[in-house]
Parts: structure tokens; C-alpha cells; sequence
């Protein structure tokens, strides 16, 4: 497995495959709850139509066609592990990819719960609506995914979490916020939730 050398676009699938993992240009969605149901018509969706209209007319195409902007994978270290690198300089505004993973029922188990080392909900993000009756979805990328899965926190992000609808559906996207300069680290805020247990360690870069 590579540790010392940059991993590139096309060795990402070699390289989860080295870890376990599935490589994902997209998500995939495992419940049918979430196909069956058009979250266009959600009052959630709804209130922010405009906005939603507008983000996807900007980023639409390219979410379709799985893309992801010019990054590479780096070794930082055993406690960091790997970090997400721009491979070219990247402008506020622009889209990074979508946050790969399977769509599933929200996971079930104590937040704290850990499996290989790593927390259940490390690689998780909340799907942005719920169902009426009020059951609650996630974008879980624990065993598939893309290299977004590998972008570490900060409190002074340069990119950052955003969801749009698609083609019924809504899809989790990261977008650059501040300029990231070719060989700078990306970074995104994971939320005062993902801190608020306890039981995770902020390990400074």
C-alpha cells in the first residue's frame, strides 16, 4: 500500500480495494424509502427552491457525470492517516465532487461504537430531509466512496459541505469556499456534532 507518495486519480481504486474498501464515483442508494419518495415535493425542498434551482444548474452537469476536481491523496501520519490535496489551484465557488457513499437508513448505533478503529459515523453525513412519518437517512461512506471521505477537519475550513435536489434526489457535494492554492491541504468543518460526545480526540495538523 502506498504511504510516502501521493496517490492519484488513477490509482484511487487500486488503492481502496488495498484497504478493503469500494471505490465509488457516485452514491449509491441501498434503501428504497429514499427512491421511491420525490424530495422535490418535501416542504424542505419547497422553501429553498430557488436556491436549490440555482446550485443545480451550476453543478448539475457535472454531479451527473460523477466528476471530481483535480485532488490527490497524501500520508500525513499514523494518527492523521491520509489527507486530500489540491492537485491545481482551486477558485471559491468551485465544486469539488460529490461525497460518495451509500444512501441508507440512518445508522443505529451508539455514536461511539468503533469497528477496525474507526467510529461508525466517522464517514457519514446526515442526508438533508427526512420522510414525513420522520425516518432519517444518511450518505454513509464507512466501506464505499471516493477520496472526499479522507478530508480532514479544521475550524477554519476551505471548503465546505452543501447539498443540492437532482433529478429527485438530493445529493451532498463539497464546494471550495477560500482559494485553495495546488498542494494545499482541503479541509472542512465536521460540525459541532461530530465533536460533541466526548469521546473523539482533535488531532492538531
Amino acid at each position: 500500500m502506498p504511504s510516502e507518495k501521493d496517490l492519484i486519480d488513477r490509482e484511487f481504486p487500486e488503492f481502496f480495494r488495498s484497504l478493503g474498501l469500494i471505490y465509488r464515483e457516485r452514491s449509491e442508494v441501498r434503501e428504497s424509502l429514499v427512491s421511491g419518495y420525490d424530495w422535490s415535493h418535501s416542504p424542505y425542498a419547497l422553501d429553498n427552491q430557488s436556491e436549490f434551482t440555482e446550485l443545480t444548474a451550476k453543478y448539475g452537469q457535472k454531479l451527473r457525470q460523477g466528476y471530481l476536481a483535480p485532488l490527490h491523496l497524501r500520508y500525513l501520519s499514523q494518527d492523521l492517516g491520509w489527507g486530500v490535496f489540491a492537485g491545481a489551484d482551486l477558485a471559491s465557488g468551485d465544486l469539488l465532487g460529490e461525497y460518495a457513499g451509500v444512501i441508507q437508513a440512518l445508522t443505529d448505533a451508539a455514536a461511539e461504537d468503533t469497528v477496525d478503529g474507526h467510529y461508525l459515523s466517522d464517514y457519514s453525513w446526515n442526508y438533508p430531509d427526512e420522510l414525513p412519518d420522520g425516518t432519517a437517512f444518511e450518505v454513509n461512506a464507512f466501506r464505499e466512496g471516493n477520496l472526499l471521505r479522507f478530508v480532514n477537519h479544521s475550524p477554519v475550513p476551505n471548503s465546505t459541505v452543501d447539498h443540492t435536489l437532482l433529478d429527485g434526489l438530493f445529493v451532498t457535494f463539497f464546494r471550495v469556499i477560500h482559494r485553495i492554492p495546488a498542494g494545499s491541504q482541503v479541509f472542512v468543518d465536521y460540525g459541532e456534532e461530530y465533536w460533541s460526545g466526548g469521546f473523539r480526540t482533535l488531532v492538531q495538523l
